[in-house]
This record gives C-alpha cells, sequence and structure tokens, in this order.
C-alpha cells in the first residue's frame, strides 16, 4: 500500500508495462467515486498544459458500471512533508510550485479547447455535496459548508464559526478573487519531490474546481514556514502569475476555517483522531476569541 486519504487507499501495482497506482474508494467516502471520475477527466487536460500531473488516468468499473477504482502512472519521489534542507534546493523548489501554480492558474476555462477543464471544474465538488460552485462562489460553496460544520460542532464553536464567516463576508468575501481552475488541496501530501529537492509531479486532482487562487496559497502557508509561503508567491509573480491585493485577507480566512473539513469528512474517511483534533483547534479558536472579548472589558 502507498498510502491512503480520506476518501481511497493507493497501492502500486506492477504491470508489464510497468508500475502503476492503482486507487480504490473507501465504503464510508461516498464521494469518492464521483472524484474519481473527475479527476480522470482533469488529468489530460493538465498534462497537456505542460503541468506535472499523473499520466494514463482510467476509471475502472464493475459489470453494472459502478466505479470500483482508478488507474494512473506513478510520480516518483515522495511527499514533500520537509523542505529540502539546502538553502539553494529550497529556492528551487519554491521556484518550482509557483512556477507551476501560476501555469496552473492559467489555463484557460473559456474558447476553444478548454470544454473538458471547464466542465470538470465547474462542477460541484464532492466535498461540498449541498454547494453549488459555478455560481456566486460564498453563497454556493463557502457558506453552506460553513453551515454543515458548524451543525456538527458544539455551541461555542459553531458561534465561532458563523461570526468568522459573517466578518469575513462583511469585508468583502471571495467578491474580489479571481475565478481560475485551482488544486483545491494543495498540501505537502500532494507535491512530490525528488531526492535533490526537484519538485517531481503534483498529485490528488480530486478537490480541483474553479476557485479562488488564494486556496492554493493558503495549503502552502498551512503545511510549510511564511518564509518559503512567501518565497513560493515571489516565483508565482515571476512566472506571470498576479498575486491580488486581497489575497492574503482571504489567506487567513482559508486557515482560520481548515478544520471543518475534518469535522465533515475526516470521520467517514477512517480518520477520526483527525475529526477529533479539528474539533479541538475549532474550540481553541473559539476560546482564545472569548478571552480575547474579555480582555476588552471596560476598555471599550
Amino acid at each position: 500500500m502507498l498510502g491512503e486519504g480520506w476518501a481511497c487507499v493507493a497501492y502500486r501495482v506492477p504491470t508489464s508495462s510497468g508500475d502503476v497506482v492503482l486507487r480504490v474508494p473507501k465504503p464510508g467516502s461516498w464521494w469518492a467515486a464521483r472524484d474519481l471520475e473527475r479527476e480522470a477527466s482533469l488529468l489530460p487536460v493538465l498534462e497537456a498544459w505542460g503541468l506535472l500531473v499523473p499520466r494514463e488516468a482510467r476509471v475502472l468499473r464493475d459489470a453494472s458500471g459502478t466505479v470500483v477504482g482508478a488507474l494512473q502512472s506513478v510520480v516518483e519521489g515522495r511527499s514533500a512533508h520537509a523542505l529540502p534542507e539546502g538553502r539553494t534546493e529550497r529556492s528551487q523548489f519554491a521556484r518550482q510550485v509557483g512556477a507551476f501554480l501560476a501555469r496552473l492558474h492559467a489555463l484557460p476555462l473559456e474558447g476553444p479547447g478548454s470544454l473538458e477543464a471547464s466542465r470538470v471544474a465547474r462542477e460541484r465538488p464532492g466535498w461540498a455535496p449541498d454547494g453549488d460552485a459555478s455560481g456566486d462562489m460564498w453563497e454556493g460553496h463557502y457558506r453552506p459548508l460553513l453551515e454543515q460544520a458548524a451543525a456538527r460542532l458544539p455551541e461555542a464553536s459553531a458561534r465561532w464559526l458563523e461570526a468568522r464567516g459573517r466578518r469575513f463576508a462583511d469585508k468583502g468575501g471571495v467578491a474580489s478573487a479571481p475565478r481560475v481552475l485551482i488544486h483545491g488541496d494543495c498540501s505537502n501530501d500532494h507535491l512530490m519531490i525528488a531526492e535533490d529537492g526537484t519538485l517531481t509531479g503534483v498529485i490528488d486532482w480530486a478537490d480541483a474546481m474553479e476557485g479562488d487562487p488564494a486556496l492554493d496559497f493558503a495549503a502552502l502557508f498551512s503545511d510549510y514556514p511564511p518564509r518559503f509561503g512567501r518565497e513560493v508567491l515571489r516565483a508565482y509573480e515571476e512566472a506571470g502569475g498576479t498575486v491580488d491585493a486581497d489575497a492574503m485577507r482571504r489567506v487567513a480566512f482559508y486557515l482560520d476555517v481548515a478544520p471543518v473539513f475534518g469535522v465533515l469528512f475526516a470521520e467517514d474517511g477512517g480518520f477520526p483522531g483527525i475529526a477529533r483534533a479539528d474539533r479541538r483547534r475549532l474550540a481553541a479558536r473559539a476560546a482564545a476569541n472569548t478571552r480575547w472579548l474579555r480582555s476588552l472589558e471596560g476598555v471599550i
């Protein structure tokens, strides 16, 4: 077994033409089959656009047509949980990640040759079952996601989450955000790196959608030191990407509410420990906010 995520278990399988990755949906992950179909449709488009992604993706079905798994080529290397040790290698990795994201976010969703990318990008993402990401991203995607999480949380945590969402929406929400194709989960689990620090590819495109590029930036700031994240953003702009003036406000919001994904999906995916940890993270944010408000009593 290569590893497992919330939706699938991955195996490295030898074949006569070389090893492939077999991903099999977990019984509790009701969203996995549709995500595997979306990913298999999108990966050839990304490859043709010049991105380092798994190749030869295809879905496997049983006699009834039910999705039972998906195959794709192996992306060699290791998940970049730790940055390269040398300063030169770290800078190279930052430049490559920045250039990768700039190229991804530049993929056209309108015009000739863009139909498949557009269709996949605008489908409702599997992890927002009651949202619709095709229109207003706040009303159709983020707000329903927060509401679903709040319904599963203790009262104090739910109040904090609802208040954080209101503050975000009141300051503009995602109204100013560009709409581009994003990876949607650009964490260190999915950035593959060689021993010399070279980016070898980006895997797991199940959450790819038309959305806010700041969501991809937030994943990097979540997993790596701020200095590395800033270096990636500089490389992103050098490669032709645009970091809009409001991007870091949105990054801060995405980092604050990131635990909602664990609250909603980790338990169904077989990771109850992550679900508990993310509920505790939200409770800690709520408690810190309460302490801050109490510190202002008598001052304002």
